[in-house]
């Protein structure tokens, strides 16, 4: 059985993903199943993450594109800071 880990993100906090992830991996024997909603996540950024995941054979990563869902969303008041993953 896997554990479930859920995650959500957009391009400026997929390194801090990455170390959920990683941490995630090194604090436990089980598998894990990372569910991971992104939006808006540079193609170089997704394949460190998926790389990540990879190093482990009974870990898996499901990858759910936000983009579609979030954009008939406004963008926060401080768009600046945040996206519309905000909403995730």
């Amino acid at each position: 059985m896997h554990l479930p880990v859920i995650l959500a993100t957009d391009d400026r906090f997929a390194m801090a993903c990455g170390v959920v992830m990683h941490t995630s991996m090194r604090s436990t024997s089980a598998p894990i199943r990372f569910a991971l909603f992104h939006a808006g996540v540079s193609t170089e950024n997704l394949a460190r993450l998926k790389r990540i995941v990879a190093s482990r054979a009974d870990c898996q990563l499901q990858l759910i594109d936000a983009d579609e869902t979030l954009r008939p969303l406004p963008l926060p008041a401080r768009s600046d800071l945040y996206s519309r993953m905000i909403y995730a």
